[in-house]
């Protein structure tokens, strides 16, 4: 579903996908990641759960984060006072044909309304959501502040990237080809390696320097910082030689 959405990113930590998951009796697709460093991927994932919604019109999604609900607290200068507080907002926040929905808590005790005054499970929300969109539909500047902050991913995702040309072995070079994900995995490794680390690629038995050349690398911005700003040379040992 998300995958031709997906193809063209870097992931800094963990890829994300869906899987069907069942819970309480009633299935969904579910997924989750560690985003780490880079708080840019948790924010494509917002876009791809926007944009699948809008493809699919009878999904509804939602995004949280360790913080909560991420989507109110982007919009926080522009929700209605009850969703400020974590405790009555929490599970009340969809994504539905593209747009964000609030679902509203009743204003007075005697007000007759279709939506729920106390938090449902969450499919009961997503039914709540779909039946009534035009009650639950977040106002303009909620939908404003959420698309100014995706700008234009998942289709364009530019803003995460930068290229840069590098020498590598070719069979370092086919293996980022093969999976673009094991990039991540090697920055990381350079990065907070510790003493035991060094020891153990001293030699640098298993990437030797042959059959180098040059090759056009795509680093998530994040990455990249994180290895230019970490000063890496060679043992002796390893017959690596760096002008």
């Amino acid at each position: 579903m998300v995958s031709p959405l997906t193809s063209d990113w870097v992931w800094h930590r963990q890829a994300f996908s869906f899987k069907v998951v069942e819970e309480g009796g009633m299935w969904h697709l579910a997924g989750s990641t560690y985003y780490g460093e880079n708080v840019m991927d948790e924010w494509f994932i917002v876009s791809l759960l926007r944009e699948v919604t809008k493809q699919f019109p009878g999904l509804v999604g939602r995004v949280v984060d360790s913080d909560g609900e991420i989507l109110l607290i982007e919009a926080a200068e522009h929700i209605p006072g009850w969703a400020a507080e974590p405790s009555v907002a929490c599970g009340r926040v969809y994504l539905h044909c593209g747009q964000v929905h609030l679902i509203p808590v009743c204003t007075t005790p005697g007000q007759i309304t279709p939506l729920p005054a106390v938090t449902p499970p969450p499919h009961t929300c997503a039914q709540v959501v779909a039946k009534y969109p035009h009650l639950t539909r977040a106002t303009n500047k909620v939908q404003q502040a959420i698309k100014a902050r995706l700008g234009d991913m998942p289709s364009d995702t530019s803003c995460n990237h930068h290229t840069t040309t590098i020498t590598l072995p070719r069979m370092v070079a086919r293996v980022l080809a093969r999976d673009k994900n094991i990039l991540a995995k090697v920055v990381q490794a350079v990065v907070e390696r510790d003493q035991v680390d060094m020891r153990q690629a001293r030699t640098m038995a298993r990437v030797r320097q042959v059959e180098t050349g040059q090759f056009s690398v795509k680093f998530s911005r994040c990455l990249f910082a994180m290895l230019s700003s970490c000063k890496v040379r060679p043992s002796k040992g390893s017959a690596w030689v760096v002008g």
